[in-house]
């Protein structure tokens, strides 16, 4: 698990290069790629101190979340009581549960997307257009059945039937 997450944030960070802001360079290359599909987004432009104030509050948070969470969890063992005692809490332990099992979208996708459908499969099971896809492969069976009186293992009748099919055709041909 630990190479993917790795290549993930690697190409997370080049990929963060490709739309870049006015107060860090400037560089819309995605904005002039889709604008030769898209009409231009009209939007109200910040001023440079507010967005500026912005990407700096989200670093700071970012690297706090960061340090807390290699101070708390991962660099010194002396923290293992410490987080024992904050999944005694029962709201702390919740959190852990929603978190370590994928803020549940397995859940989420089963119960809104998998059983819904799976129900009106089941609704659904016997409807119209099913009947016409049975008829066809009955009426291919009937003619595989009625053909297959035809296979007589006679190479002379087999030409013949090409024969006759290539007239027939020349014909149809002919009248139009």
């Amino acid at each position: 698990m630990t190479m993917p997450l790795i290549v993930l944030a690697v190409l997370s960070l080049i990929a963060g290069f490709v739309e870049l802001p006015e107060t860090l360079g400037n560089s819309p290359l995605l904005t002039n790629f889709l604008q030769t599909a898209l009409p231009p987004l009209q939007i109200a432009a910040a001023n440079y101190s507010t967005q500026g104030n912005l990407q700096f509050i989200t670093s700071v948070v970012s690297l706090i979340g960061i340090i807390f969470a290699y101070r708390y969890f991962l660099h010194s063992p002396q923290h293992t009581g410490r987080r024992e005692r904050l999944m005694q809490n029962p709201i702390a332990f919740a959190v852990h549960c929603f978190l370590f099992k994928g803020w549940n979208f397995d859940l989420l996708y089963d119960t809104f997307i998998v059983r819904p459908f799976l129900w009106a499969a089941r609704i659904n099971k016997t409807d119209f257009i099913d009947f016409i896809y049975r008829g066809l492969a009955r009426l291919c069976c009937v003619f595989n059945e009625v053909l297959s009186f035809t296979q007589s293992g006679k190479v002379r009748w087999y030409a013949m039937g090409i024969a006759l099919g290539v007239v027939i055709l020349l014909g149809i041909v002919e009248l139009s």
